[in-house]
């Protein structure tokens, strides 16, 4: 952590204060040499799908997954497909299975020409995300399983372990196509999910925007970083979006993505910050009110801005 000229340790008895802008400072405070990491157990997890109305998940998660200490892992995924487009939730679900013998080890990926063919074709139009929605329904988050059948012989479902659904190589992602995928993140209150979604739905079929995914996670609240993105608990949205590589799309996008921007704002969400510099300043204040301190602490610690990026340059040079 640089301070003054000088490198001091950020911890959060010695120095609170370095400690949250290390933590939250997005690489403009100083660099991470040295790092102390808590580790999870590696577990073997029954996988259960299941589809829901989007209306309906914030009900179905407080009930059944919010305080389900058996459940290892939770994601949901909103449909894409033009026949339920983003009105359909696909939530799976990967709780804790009796399990006896040794977790196989993670193997390389062999399904990775399938997935890019999949996600590839999504991008053509409504029967490609028709097709990917069908499968994500059916057959939930692989097409594959990490245990062999006879390994996996006692569960009522499919199973894995919890390394094999926390790795992914993305090498299905490449591809030589003149286009460019692009990545954001809300954070909505689960009580305004369906008011979030509806917004969706509408900013980005009047623009013609090409999202490809909705993943949905949850986010616990941060209060250990200086610009936290979940003031509360939150459900975090996770779009993909396609763009061929021309100024006519990229202004969409651009549309797009500001007006989401002030859709999350006014249910009271936040947006992720690192990704494309769209935003206005007004937004950046509305949704991230401690940016005024975070940029006057920039100043005193580090005066001759040996840390910068194109971040602080349109935003805390001002």
């Amino acid at each position: 952590m640089l301070a003054n000229g000088e490198i001091k340790e950020a911890s959060p008895t010695e120095n609170p204060e370095l400690f949250h802008l290390a933590l939250g400072g997005y690489g403009l405070f100083g660099t991470i040499l040295d790092a102390d990491l808590q580790l999870v157990k590696n577990e073997v997890y029954a996988i259960e799908n299941y589809n829901l109305d989007y209306r309906d998940f914030a009900d179905y998660y407080r009930q059944n997954i919010s305080e389900n200490d058996q459940i290892g892992l939770a994601y949901a995924r909103l449909s894409i497909s033009p026949t339920s487009y983003l009105r359909e939730t696909a939530v799976h679900i990967y709780r804790k299975a009796d399990f006896d013998g040794p977790i196989p080890p993670l193997q390389t990926p062999t399904h990775d020409r399938l997935d890019r063919f999949i996600i590839n074709f999504s991008k053509t139009g409504g029967f490609g995300r028709w097709l990917r929605w069908t499968l994500e329904k059916h057959y939930g988050p692989k097409l594959h399983d990490c245990l062999s059948r006879n390994q996996a012989i006692n569960q009522r479902s499919p199973a894995s372990s919890r390394n094999e659904e926390m790795y992914d190589s993305m090498a299905y992602l490449r591809n030589r196509l003149k286009d460019t995928d692009i990545l954001q993140e809300y954070f909505i209150p689960p009580d305004k999910m369906p008011q979030f979604v509806d917004g969706l739905r509408q900013i980005v079929q009047t623009n013609g925007a090409n999202l490809l995914n909705v993943t949905l996670r949850i986010v616990h609240k941060d209060e250990v970083t200086a610009l936290p993105y979940a003031k509360q608990d939150m459900f975090a949205f996770v779009l993909y979006f396609n763009q061929t590589l021309n100024e006519e799309q990229s202004l969409k996008v651009e549309k797009t993505t500001r007006e989401l921007i002030d859709l999350a704002i006014g249910l009271q969400g936040t947006y992720y910050l690192p990704y494309q510099l769209y935003y206005s300043q007004e937004q950046l204040q509305r949704a991230y009110p401690e940016i005024t301190a975070f940029f006057a602490a920039k100043k005193r610690y580090d005066p001759d801005e040996l840390f910068t990026s194109k971040f602080y340059e349109k935003y805390g040079r001002s």
